[in-house]
């Protein structure tokens, strides 16, 4: 009788981290790459600068139970 194989923590790890950056890049591209038709770098590193600065202190996530990544951050800080 076969028997099952067992994800170990660093596998089931990765799988969660691959998951969490597969959002990330989808919610980057559909915010930022789809809309904007970038002149040069600097205005690419511009505009995605201030994407991830609303992203991580003003955009509730559903991850952290539709907090700010900040929000987030600085509650687990003071627990």
């Amino acid at each position: 009788m076969p028997t099952k194989a067992r994800k170990t923590w660093a596998q089931q790890l990765q799988q969660n981290h691959s998951v969490t950056i597969e959002r990330f890049n989808r919610t980057y591209r559909t915010e930022v790459l789809d809309l904007y038709l970038f002149n040069n770098l600097a205005q690419a590193r511009r505009i995605t600068e201030e994407w991830l600065t609303i992203y991580n202190t003003e955009r509730p996530h559903e991850a952290l139970n539709n907090m700010t990544p900040i929000e987030y951050k600085t509650l687990k800080q003071a627990a």
